[in-house]
């Protein structure tokens, strides 16, 4: 029998916590870009940021910010969406995405179980759709050093994310 139901009473759960695998991404533009090369999502100077989120801001509540903005706007997305199902789903779909020098975000991968992949095949569609709604987003910063000047310089980072998804 099959069972439909808002995402909403699915218990859709997104676990932000992963963002600690941010990762900047390989750039041969210049000498400061290759530098950048080793840098972490940790050692970022200011966080990717949504227009919502101040700059000013303390670095921890910048990450909070961009975390929540993201969650907030996914969560009010896929909470709309209605989904049938016809067993009992509770798994982890792992989103893989990278923020450009630009603050463009780019879904670069979902991995997903048979399971998920048979009992909401158009979830892909979904999750891409949501991400394209969300709000004007500015790359995250490193500070860079030529010389006797230090500059701010955006850095195109990767991220992890972890999406909890519970249907009964």
């Amino acid at each position: 029998m099959k069972t439909t139901c808002g995402i909403l009473p699915l218990i859709l759960t997104l676990l932000l916590t992963s963002c600690e695998l941010f990762q900047p991404k390989e750039s041969a533009e210049s000498l400061s870009d290759k530098y950048l090369e080793s840098v972490s999502w940790d050692t970022l100077d200011q966080y990717p940021l949504f227009e919502n989120c101040e700059e000013t801001m303390a670095k921890d509540a910048q990450r909070n910010c961009f975390e929540n903005t993201l969650f907030d706007n996914l969560y009010a997305e896929l909470s709309q969406q209605q989904i049938t199902v016809s067993k009992t789903v509770n798994d982890t779909v792992m989103l893989h995405f990278t923020i450009s020098k630009d603050g463009i975000l780019t879904l670069d991968k979902i991995d997903k179980s048979p399971l998920i992949e048979k009992e909401i095949p158009h979830l892909d569609s979904l999750l891409h759709a949501s991400l394209e709604k969300l709000p004007s987003l500015y790359a995250g910063l490193k500070k860079v050093a030529t010389g006797d000047v230090s500059e701010m310089v955006p850095v195109e980072v990767s991220c992890a994310l972890p999406l909890i998804i519970r249907a009964f």
